[in-house]
């Protein structure tokens, strides 16, 4: 039997993100409020929206809302003139994750150094397992700048591109498109 809840293309949308923040380690529930928060409009939603939104309690959106901050994916600010508090994804989020991976890699550095040391006399599949994240990580650290002023100069004709091309499936309503909340297709049904 089909949950009922996930009917709509919104609540896929949500679930989806869900299964895919999951995928990467965090809870399912952390995702899904990603999911809402990336379809919210600004400035963004309050606790009880998110709760409401997705049919759960206010105790379990305070513990994801909260590891989402302390991970930087959402933001929390308080509405000019309102007491309330509303969440929001991160502006630029995945450009800052990459800009913020650099001090990831020093550790991973330090770790696989550490760890090489401590098995240095060991058969060479365990050494070559340290080497080999010491030297990925070698690579990637050496690559994450030019992939960082790539995508910065990039990035407005990218956003251009893609807007383009998802209006046009859209104008031609294509499946893809069709799966689109009309919040998220906007004026492009007219």
């Amino acid at each position: 039997m089909t949950d009922e809840r996930w009917a709509d293309p919104a609540s896929r949308f949500v679930e989806e993100v869900g299964e895919m923040i999951e995928a990467h380690g965090l809870p399912r529930m952390a995702g899904r409020v990603v999911g809402v928060l990336l379809l919210a409009p600004p400035p963004g939603c309050t606790m009880e929206e998110i709760s409401r939104t997705l049919g759960v309690s206010l105790g379990s959106v305070s513990t994801s809302t909260r590891l989402l901050v302390r991970a930087g994916m959402v933001e929390r600010t308080n509405v000019p003139g309102e007491r309330r508090r509303v969440y929001a994804v991160r502006p630029r989020l995945f450009e800052a994750v990459l800009f913020e991976n650099a001090a990831h890699i020093h550790q991973h550095n330090t770790l696989s150094e550490a760890g090489y040391f401590l098995v240095r006399d060991a058969v060479p599949e365990v050494r070559t397992r340290l080497l080999e994240m010491r030297a990925f990580m070698d690579f990637v650290e050496m690559e994450l700048p030019g992939l960082a002023a790539r995508w910065v100069a990039a990035r407005d004709g990218l956003l251009q591109k893609w807007e383009r091309k998802l209006a046009e499936r859209v104008a031609a309503d294509l499946p893809s498109a069709r799966r689109l909340p009309a919040s998220v297709r906007g004026d492009l049904d007219a």
